[in-house]
C-alpha cells in the first residue's frame, strides 16, 4: 500500500513538474511573439524575450538552443493555430474541394492578419514531422491523416503523394500571400486566387489509373 502511495506522488510531482515546463515554454514563446512583432526578429535579443517572459536568461537554453530554434518553434505553433482555425470548415466535402476552400480560407486568414506574414515571412511549417504525423495522437492530425488515407483509397494516389502535396501547397500559398501582401507582387491575391484553385485541382487530381 506504501509502496502504491509513494508510486502514485512520485507520478504526481513529475506530471507538475512538466506541467511547469510546458508553461515556462509557452510564456517564452509567448514574449518571443510579442517581442518579434514589436521590435522585429532582429531587432529583439534573447535577454528581451526572457525580460518580456519574465524567466531567467540561463532557463531560455533548457528550451531553445538560440534565437532562430525558438522562432522556428514560434512558427510551428503559429502554423499549427492556422490549420486548427481552417481544416475543419466543411471537412464533410470532397478532399479536393474541401482543400479549395482551405486555401481560400487561407488567404483570408492572412489577408486580415499582415502581422503574422510579416513575422513569419515566407516560413509556414508543417507542425509535424512526417514521422510524427503518422504516430501522433493528436486530433486534428488524426482527422487529416483519415482524410488522406480515405482519399488515397478513391483517388490512386499515395497516401504519402497527398501528404506531400498537401505540405507543398500550404508552402505554395503562404509564400505567395506574403510576396503579394508584403512585396505587392505578383499582383493582388484576388487576381492570384484562381491560379491557385487551378493548381490545387490539378495537383490533386485522381490518377488517371482509376
Amino acid at each position: 500500500m506504501k509502496a502504491k502511495n509513494l508510486e502514485s506522488r512520485i507520478s504526481s510531482v513529475d506530471t507538475l513538474i512538466e506541467r511547469k515546463k510546458e508553461e515556462k515554454r509557452k510564456r517564452l514563446l509567448d514574449a518571443a511573439y510579442t517581442c518579434f512583432t514589436e521590435h522585429t526578429i532582429s531587432g529583439t535579443s534573447i535577454a528581451e524575450i526572457c525580460a518580456e517572459a519574465g524567466i531567467a536568461k540561463g532557463t531560455f537554453y533548457l528550451y531553445f538552443k538560440d534565437k532562430e530554434d525558438i522562432v522556428r518553434a514560434l512558427n510551428k505553433r503559429i502554423s499549427y493555430q492556422v490549420l486548427c482555425n481552417i481544416y475543419h470548415s466543411h471537412r464533410k466535402e470532397d478532399f479536393v474541394d474541401h482543400a479549395v476552400r482551405m486555401a481560400s480560407e487561407l488567404i483570408h486568414y492572412f489577408e486580415k492578419d499582415h502581422e503574422v506574414v510579416a513575422l513569419m515571412k515566407k516560413d509556414f511549417v508543417w507542425p509535424i514531422d512526417e514521422e510524427g504525423f503518422v504516430t501522433c495522437d493528436d486530433p486534428m492530425m488524426i482527422d487529416i491523416r483519415n482524410d488522406i488515407d480515405a482519399y488515397a483509397a478513391k483517388s490512386g494516389l499515395s497516401s504519402h503523394q497527398i501528404l506531400v502535396r498537401v505540405y507543398a501547397l500550404i508552402c505554395m500559398i503562404y509564400s505567395v500571400c506574403y510576396s503579394s501582401i508584403i512585396d505587392h507582387f505578383p499582383s493582388e491575391l484576388s487576381q492570384v486566387k484562381p491560379e491557385i484553385d487551378a493548381m490545387i485541382r490539378s495537383s490533386l487530381a485522381p490518377s488517371k489509373k482509376v
